[in-house]
């Protein structure tokens, strides 16, 4: 970067290296030292002597603190007057640089050296003279730009009219670059910008040199480093095809891709360093395999529903083409469950995910006992970028052993088949610990009645909505708001009439905390009834107190209802603290929540939850 003034060309600023080493040396001290002191003068103390700064202040005080040779060595031996006289020397050097690269081009530092005190006093006075603004920019090209015009300062996100900053000029050259690498020109090079500074007008103007190169479109792609992965199946999903123009925001299409299947340990992808023969850009894909199988446990324990524990296998790449076969069992002290499942991301070769599995449910809760058995298939397609839809089919066999609050249900046996549609909108940064986007997800599910059913005869349509959101307000100390709501309701048939395990049961860890496991609801005796419909929602305030440590103050409601046409009954709603313990694999969650509105013999003074991972 070299520096052209309005008065004399031969103005001695300093030249690009010593100004950006020093600009980020200053944006990094910046935002890691912080003194005490609110006035203009500071002063570094040692045993030695003692470093004072007048003129400055704030963040510009504390930078030039940070890089001082004379206050970094405050705390060696007074030796002489000499030696402390080089370090001045060679603290105006490091501060004319810093001092140009935040903009205050025409400044000047006086030192001043008292020995007649214990310990000797250096003082440092600055005058900044006035900021010089940042202008404009422009470019000068060497070669052609075709199709695309170079971004202004304002699509730079650079403030024209503001203090020069030359961290913040000096980054955006790779905005240009990354711009000419998304519009066909797989080699451009952004030199370091030019700086022409009026010393007359206090402005300042950035030149940015571009040697965009030749525009080419996408060659042949090459994928190495895959040992049990089909490289067909890895081909599929490449977001560009040969001949296309080059397009680098392709490859984090394809990354994110690729990431998804978590078959990789790494992905590499990079343009080959010169064209091939036809102009083109061949393209370079390298993968390391990550193991695929994996076996998982987990140990929790809740008030409402005893020691919880479970286990599983997975398989992610059961026939080369990311096929996922997992097994899993789970128990706790109102239910225990032995599931199958299996996934093929790339059904019939196309991009359709199929999902197929099969569980075993046992269950030994307050409303009912019961024995249930169901299997179906889901065939879903991402039909634009975090929005899937899909639909399918599943069977339902349930053994009602004994219906707590419908006696006459007792050794009911049912049937039932099912068309289930779905859409899910998915934009979260992360499954197990969120802090920002949202998820939703709708359930329409007719139901047919089939075989012996007893009961119900007639069909019947559920419909589930659920929805979570996240916000990060800070991010040190971090603190995210989350909330979560969900609606549910069964069409055509009264709650009488729905066999057990197809009510609904607000209630518990995953519900509404506070109340025990389906008792967010309308009870006789201490037996909760369920409903044909449901409302839920949960509020949480997610505040880390240190890298580890965090607490979260909630608010949960919920009710269950009879009938979806007649919404009665007051929501119950749950408040409590929960710790969390982030860890690499997810952060431990510990919750205790007491019951607004506790019902008499009915609910628990409060109830406490352990798990892993966060309540939604």
């Amino acid at each position: 970067m070299t520096y052209r003034t309005g008065r004399k060309a031969s103005t001695a600023l300093p030249g690009l290296i010593a100004l950006v080493l020093f600009a980020l040396l200053a944006s990094a001290g910046a935002g890691e030292c912080r003194a005490e002191e609110t006035n203009a003068t500071a002063a570094s103390k040692g045993t030695g002597y003692t470093v004072v700064f007048q003129g400055v202040e704030g963040d510009l005080r504390d930078l030039l603190q940070q890089i001082s040779v004379a206050a970094g060595k405050s705390d060696e031996p007074f030796v002489s007057s000499g030696l402390i006289a080089r370090r001045i020397e060679d603290d105006k050097k490091l501060f004319q640089t810093a001092l140009n690269s935040k903009g205050y081009m025409d400044s000047s530092v006086k030192a001043d050296l008292n020995t007649s005190v214990k310990p000797p006093v250096l003082t440092y006075t600055v005058d900044t003279g006035p900021p010089f603004i940042l202008e404009g920019i422009s470019y000068e090209v060497n070669g052609a730009v075709e199709g695309m015009t170079l971004p202004d300062a304002q699509a730079l996100g650079l403030d024209v009219g503001a203090r020069f900053d030359a961290v913040t000029v000096v980054a955006v050259s790779r905005k240009v670059q990354t711009q000419l690498a998304d519009n066909g020109y797989p080699f451009p090079k952004v030199a370091k910008p030019r700086i022409l500074a009026d010393f007359q007008a206090h402005t300042v103007r950035a030149v940015y040199t571009v040697t965009p190169g030749q525009k080419a479109d996408f060659g042949a792609t090459e994928i190495s480093g895959l040992t049990t992965v089909d490289e067909e199946f890895v081909r599929a999903y490449i977001p560009w095809k040969e001949g296309e123009l080059f397009d680098r925001t392709e490859f984090d299409t394809y990354y994110d891709r690729l990431s998804q299947l978590n078959l990789f340990s790494t992905i590499r992808i990079d343009p080959d360093t010169k064209l091939d023969d036809s102009g083109r850009v061949p393209i370079k894909v390298q993968l390391t395999e990550r193991k695929q199988r994996t076996i998982r446990a987990g140990l929790g324990y809740s008030s409402d529903k005893g020691p919880q524990a479970h286990v599983g296998w997975e398989h992610r790449n059961l026939l080369g083409g990311g096929e996922k076969l997992k097994a899993s069992i789970r128990a706790s002290g109102v239910e225990s469950e032995a599931g199958l499942a299996y996934n093929s991301p790339r059904f019939l070769g196309r991009e359709l995910s199929f999902d197929l599995d099969g569980k075993y449910v046992k269950s030994d809760t307050e409303a009912y006992k019961a024995n249930t058995f169901e299997t179906g298939f889901l065939i879903s397609k991402e039909v634009v970028d975090h929005l899937s839809m899909g639909g399918g089919l599943r069977y339902r066999h349930g053994d009602i052993i004994e219906d707590e609050s419908r006696p006459f249900d007792n050794n009911r046996l049912y049937d039932l088949l099912s068309v289930v549609l779905k859409a899910s909108w998915d934009n979260r940064d992360s499954v197990l610990d969120p802090t920002s986007g949202h998820n939703i997800d709708l359930r329409v599910e007719p139901f047919f009645p089939v075989g012996n059913t007893e009961g119900a005869s007639s069909e019947f349509v559920q419909t589930v909505l659920s929805a979570t959101s996240y916000l990060k307000l800070l991010d040190s100390p971090r603190l995210v708001l989350a909330g979560r709501g969900a609606a549910g309701a069964s069409w055509g048939v009264t709650s009488d009439d729905l066999p057990a395990t197809l009510r609904f049961y607000p209630g518990g860890g995953g519900s509404v905390r506070g109340y025990g496991y389906q008792m967010a609801g309308p009870v006789s005796g201490s037996t909760p009834q369920g409903g044909a419909a449901f409302l839920e929602f949960s509020a949480e305030a997610r505040a880390m107190l240190t890298e580890k440590f965090g607490i979260v103050p909630f608010l949960d409601g919920g009710y269950a209802y009879e009938d979806p046409f007649d919404i009665n009954g007051d929501m119950l709603f749950g408040a409590g603290l929960g710790i969390r313990y982030h860890t690499s694999f997810g952060p431990l969650r510990a919750d205790i929540a007491v019951p607004l509105k506790r019902r008499k013999d009915v609910d628990d003074p409060f109830q406490f939850y352990i798990s892993i991972g966060q309540a939604f």
